[in-house]
């Protein structure tokens, strides 16, 4: 009788053991156990998140008898949704004042206009950006023939942190930038900045001159160097010259 007792015991005490080991679930590559606090804990060994269900309201709203507390990501409108049964509704959770903007995958296009204008005459060449994203360093150089043209001044036109321009070298101006916190995003076609001349007459090309850090932009501080080959897609230059130039 005693045997059997301390069998069913046994038994009893390994079926105990079962079931708290199965009331905690951890993922990971190192075998280790999930928190004392969590009956799920995933450790990915690489950077990635959990993917919740993603479905469009109809499909949300047809759900039989969701339980409360049901989570899932609607698609129409780009938004987590729980269920409340108390109200018998889904309601959207919330969202905070902090975002997290993504690094693009290449370094913005970069381009300078066509202008024609009068000898004798002040222009402005602004230089355009498009696919401005989440940039904390700028750093470009542009070759000019101080034939036609004479540097006057650069002027900040977008407000990127620290953006200046210097032309210490005749026919060469160096302009950069850059941020000590978050990244800085620009609607396409903005002018990032803008430099004066006094155009002397006859005609100049306005060249990107690009060996690697004289035309390049990086993310916010922290961040790798963009890619930006082939750099006549993503630095594009301009020209000066005579009203009516064919």
């Amino acid at each position: 009788m005693k045997k059997h007792f301390f069998l069913i015991s046994l038994t009893g005490l390994l079926i105990f053991f079962t079931f708290q080991l199965s009331a905690q679930v951890s993922i990971s590559t190192d075998a280790a156990g999930a928190d004392n606090s969590a009956m799920l804990d995933i450790r990915p060994p690489v950077p990635k998140g959990v993917l919740f269900p993603r479905l469009t309201v109809e499909q949300m709203q047809a759900i039989v008898n969701p339980t409360n507390g049901l989570l899932l990501f609607c698609i129409t409108d780009n938004k987590f949704y729980t269920y409340i049964a108390a109200e018998n509704r889904w309601r959207d959770l919330i969202y905070g004042a902090d975002s997290i903007n993504l690094l693009p995958m290449t370094a913005p296009v970069t381009w300078l206009p066509g202008i024609q204008s009068t000898p004798g005459t002040i222009i402005s060449v602004p230089v355009k950006v498009t696919g401005f994203i989440n940039i904390g360093a700028v750093s470009l150089t542009m070759l000019f023939d101080t034939a036609v043209l004479t540097y006057i001044e650069g002027i900040n036109s977008s407000g990127f942190p620290g953006m200046q321009s210097n032309n210490a070298l005749p026919g060469k101006i160096a302009l950069g930038g850059t941020t000590t916190g978050d990244g800085i995003t620009l609607p396409n076609n903005s002018t990032l900045y803008t430099i004066n001349f006094l155009y002397k007459g006859g005609s100049t090309q306005m060249t990107w001159w690009d060996y690697g850090p004289s035309c390049e932009y990086t993310g916010p501080p922290g961040y790798p160097v963009l890619p930006d080959i082939p750099q006549d897609t993503y630095y594009i230059n301009g020209s000066v010259g005579p009203v009516n130039q064919p």
